[in-house]
């Protein structure tokens, strides 16, 4: 005999059709892609990124329709059930011949899906190119449909939080026609499961839409990007500029050498301005990156179990990492005779050496560098500034000094408040090679960009190298074009990109 079971079928029915009321598909995600906005790297891994978080959440919410309608077959089949042992009931209770003994069971509940559990797949991450310089930042960030796309996916991504809520509403519905309608052991279980699935598309929607924030975000984001770099054509128009005043400057005898001072400085502005835009762009798009959608319950489960979502994640783990770079001058030098040459070929090791120690902070590219040689020990109060704006501190202590026949190896370690991270370090190593001077640094980050271990890492690291070889580069050509000077020679204009 079945104890404490009380079952109205008509409203099991309508709990079963009221749960399933708002279930969709395809639903307002179905292949929702995102295109890069523009060819460069940043915006090529956002793209990837958020079509991804976008395919797992479409295919979570396939699966959880899917999952919910299996729901509402098996109370149907329930109520079904429950009226047919009634029917019986019923005949036995108006047959002649005594009743045989009921065998009826109390029907399991809610909660055999129809769908394996299997994690969607994203979409493919789609290439893109890591510039270099202020110039191809510019041809990379202008190159592009721009950020309709994630404008559109931004829209979808709402109207699909907004169906998944209503999903929920329907299903705290159908909860509360079930509570009348069903009252035993198994109703509890349907229960119990329903409210789980009933939590799951609330937190998916909010998932959903936080998504669609963050696809407006990165549209606003790379929008002001583009608005503050400047175009190609203002490099190009520069560069022609500095061409013909380099000419007409030979032909008068150096007339024309405060002109070409002007457009130099011209030509480092822009520059910087490029440098300064990517790097935030850089920044921003990192600061982007959400939780994952969670997995729908897929059976009934005891309310402590796995299925519940857990609280987030905490801080991803640190990874450091390291960059190599190395450098050649871009200077040319142009002897007294007219000739251009390398401006490296007349510039030995030796003189390396005797130009670092005559001014260090003259060569250094880096802010709150001393005018005398460092020490080890010494404590360098170092900075990054662009365009006279302020980046990052970057204080340091000295830990190596080091001449030999071959190498001149200097080594700093960063102290607390440096953007790198506590045990970070940067070594630059001065040879000679095919005698032309030859600068290395190696540079490990501990904490500073791309230390995370999440999707962003890769690019970050990217662009903190990009952006190390554009501010170190300075370093090797003011050595050079020191030397050459105190040679005699005319040292040909190369951009000046961060420091004093």
């Amino acid at each position: 005999m079945l104890v404490g079971l009380y079952v109205e079928g008509d409203e099991l029915h309508g709990a079963a059709a009221t749960i399933t009321r708002s279930v969709s598909t395809p639903h307002a995600l179905s292949g929702v892609t995102v295109a890069a906005a523009a060819a460069d790297q940043v915006s090529a891994t956002v793209a990837g990124v958020v079509s991804t978080r976008l395919a797992v959440i479409s295919g979570y919410s396939t699966q959880a329709a899917s999952i919910t309608a299996a729901a509402a077959v098996r109370l149907h089949a329930n109520a079904s059930t429950y009226r047919d042992q009634e029917e019986l009931n019923a005949a036995a209770l108006g047959s002649t011949s005594a009743p045989a003994p009921s065998t009826t069971t109390a029907p399991a509940g809610v909660g055999l899906s129809l769908v394996a559990a299997v994690a969607p797949t994203g979409a493919a991450m789609p290439a893109g190119v890591t510039p270099t310089d202020g110039k191809s930042i510019a041809a990379l960030i202008h190159c592009g449909p721009g950020p309709a796309s994630l404008l559109a996916a931004a829209d979808a991504a709402r109207a699909h939080a907004a169906e998944l809520r209503n999903v929920g509403n329907d299903i705290r519905s159908g909860r509360s026609q079930l509570a009348r309608s069903w009252q035993s052991p198994a109703a509890q279980n349907a229960q119990t499961w329903l409210a789980m699935l009933e939590r799951w598309y609330v937190d998916h929607a909010a998932c959903a839409a936080a998504t669609g924030r963050i696809c407006a975000q990165q549209a606003e984001v790379f929008t002001s990007t583009r608005a503050a770099t400047p175009h190609l054509e203002e490099f190009a128009e520069l560069e022609r500029r500095l061409i013909a005043a380099r000419q007409a400057n030979t032909a008068s005898g150096g007339r024309y050498a405060s002109v070409i001072t002007a457009l130099q400085t011209q030509l480092a502005a822009l520059q910087s301005r490029a440098v300064t835009a990517y790097a935030d762009y850089t920044t921003r798009a990192a600061d982007l990156v959400a939780d994952t959608a969670a997995a729908p319950p897929q059976t009934v489960q005891a309310l402590d179990n796995s299925t519940i979502k857990e609280a987030p994640p905490g801080p991803l783990p640190k990874a450091p990492w390291e960059y190599n770079n190395g450098y050649t001058t871009t200077v040319h030098a142009r002897g007294p005779d007219g000739t251009v040459v390398d401006g490296g070929s007349l510039v030995s090791l030796d003189d390396v050496w005797k130009e670092l120690h005559r001014c260090f902070n003259c060569n250094f590219p880096i802010g709150g560098a001393p005018q005398a040689f460092p020490a080890v020990g010494d404590q360098l109060p170092l900075e990054m500034k662009v365009a006279g704006a302020q980046l990052a501190n970057l204080p340091v202590q000295v830990t190596q000094i080091q001449r030999t026949a071959d190498a001149i190896d200097i080594e700093f370690a960063t102290l607390p408040g440096h953007e790198d991270g506590p045990g970070s370090t940067i070594h630059f190593r001065w040879t000679e090679q095919a005698g032309t001077p030859h600068l290395d640094i190696r540079g490990y980050i501990t904490e500073g960009p791309g230390s995370d271990d999440g999707p962003f890492a890769a690019p970050e690291r990217l662009g903190y190298t990009a952006l190390a070889k554009m501010v170190w580069q300075p370093y090797i050509d003011n050595v050079v074009t020191h030397v050459v000077q105190a040679k005699g020679y005319e040292a040909l204009p190369r951009y000046v990109v961060g420091g004093h």
